[in-house]
């Protein structure tokens, strides 16, 4: 899946692919930060997110797992 977030962390544009892999619409997604859309998954992603904002540097070759809950 692909998103597109500002500096806040709030999407503005996320693919069918990764709405799906979180079981929300896409509409759901955006203009809310990733902790209100998949808190589960926030605090393993937001570090890197934030590294990457500050630095401009890309990070490459991480894997993230995570169990989805069920809705």
């Amino acid at each position: 899946g692909f998103a597109v977030s500002d500096r806040d962390f709030r999407f503005r544009r996320i693919n069918r692919a990764l709405a799906d892999l979180n079981s929300l619409p896409v509409e759901v997604h955006r203009g809310h930060t990733l902790g209100e859309v998949v808190p589960w998954i926030e605090p393993m992603i937001a570090p890197m997110l934030e590294r990457v904002r500050d630095t401009g540097v890309t990070i490459t070759g991480c894997e993230v797992s995570a169990l989805l809950p069920q809705r």
